[in-house]
């Protein structure tokens, strides 16, 4: 609506001024049909001063005053002029109304689908980590349950007493050591790679192979071979030692 008032202005303008224009010949003239003042004297202005009778008098008797044209122009602009300001303001009024609710309902989706978002993440994250926590704890197991197994087997009687001194308990850490991996042979159904250790008998050694987290611990010995199940395209530079822990002799 508020490109209208500019045309509306500018109608009113052009009628205002046609109305002041209208019967304000001065005396001697007459106004023919199409609104110009002609010379009364001039022969071929007699027939419009004839038909709009005395001459002299035509402007000032039978046109309105300038003054009740002024007044009359203006009372038609000020009435438009507050019409068109009443479009304006209710005009506005519902532009501004009527997307506010499909405003709100896009930032409402927005934040939902940003929640929804960071809900699938942290699930993801925490998955994760309780992935990478169990697996650490199926390779402790698994190395502890295999020591046992090893330590169930009948021994030598010249290696009894050694066997029961040299019993790693990793609970409890008494030192530090230096550890190495290399990888050995890539398979189909995974990796084949050695741990090693600088202490002979009793470590741990936490490493990462792609950023996931992996426990070795060497019982009796400072070095084995581990294999990890469904690691594909690994190289030595996917092998990162964390630590390497001396553990409890027993």
């Amino acid at each position: 609506m508020k490109t209208l008032r500019p045309a509306f202005t500018l109608l009113l303008s052009l009628f205002a001024t046609a109305l002041l224009a209208e019967g304000s010949c001065p005396k001697g003239y007459g106004m023919n049909w199409q609104g110009q003042c002609l010379d009364c004297s001039k022969p071929f202005s007699q027939a419009v001063c004839a038909g709009n009778g005395d001459a002299a008098a035509n402007s000032a008797t039978t046109a309105p005053s300038t003054d009740e044209k002024i007044q009359q122009a203006t009372q038609i602009i000020n009435a438009v002029d507050a019409f068109s300001t009443y479009m304006d303001k209710h005009g506005s009024d519902a532009d501004n109304s009527s997307p506010a609710a499909p405003e709100k309902s896009d930032l409402q989706r927005q934040l939902e689908e940003s929640d929804r978002i960071d809900a699938q993440r942290r699930k993801a994250e925490l998955e994760g980590a309780a992935a990478a926590t169990a697996d650490m704890a199926d390779m402790q197991d698994s190395d502890w349950r295999s020591r046992v197994q090893d330590d169930s087997k009948p021994a030598k009687a010249g290696d009894a007493k050694k066997t029961a001194a040299v019993d790693c308990n990793c609970h409890k850490r008494v030192g530090s050591c230096t550890a190495t991996i290399a990888l050995l042979k890539q398979q189909k159904t995974g990796v084949d790679y050695r741990v090693s250790s600088t202490e002979q008998q009793c470590s741990k050694v936490s490493y990462y192979i792609d950023n996931t987290p992996y426990i070795t611990v060497l019982n009796n010995r400072n070095s084995t071979t581990e294999h990890s199940a469904g690691l594909t395209n690994v190289s030595a530079k996917s092998f990162e030692v964390e630590r390497c822990d001396v553990c409890e002799r027993q």
